[in-house]
């Protein structure tokens, strides 16, 4: 999991580098084949160029501190998540070990009652016999 993770910020840092050298490079092409002279263009080349470098570097940083935001928080979520599913686990898990414990106390207040149901139609019912046959 860890190697996804690292393949994906890495992939996501070459997307931004590639992004901001394909803008350098669309721009001076751009300047290239423009019909000035070669003072002209080495003037603007110099004079765009700087401030479009700029521009780039706080784009990419920008950038990168967003996706390194994202990834944070989802780091944060995923951890709450396992962290809850845990507690869920184990909450279950006491619940069908807390049963079990007291099984054998309940199973035998259940026997009593039993005993003393049967014992009581035992003798309803014997009564009943007794006033039947008088």
């Amino acid at each position: 999991m860890d190697e996804r993770k690292n393949m994906e910020k890495s992939g996501f840092k070459d997307f931004v580098t590639g992004f901001a050298a394909g803008s350098i490079i669309g721009f001076a092409a751009a300047f290239l084949f423009s019909s000035k002279t070669g003072r002209e263009l080495k003037k603007d080349l110099e004079s765009k160029a700087g401030p479009a470098l700029e521009k780039t570097e706080q784009l990419r940083n920008l950038v990168l501190q967003k996706g390194n935001e994202i990834y944070q928080k989802a780091l944060d979520g995923g951890e709450k998540l396992s962290k809850a599913v845990q507690e869920q686990i184990n909450g279950i898990t006491e619940k069908t070990k807390s049963p079990s414990k007291s099984l054998p106390d309940q199973s035998v207040s259940v026997m009593e009652d039993a005993k003393r149901t049967i014992a009581e139609l035992t003798n309803e019912i014997e009564e009943k016999l007794e006033e039947i046959k008088q």
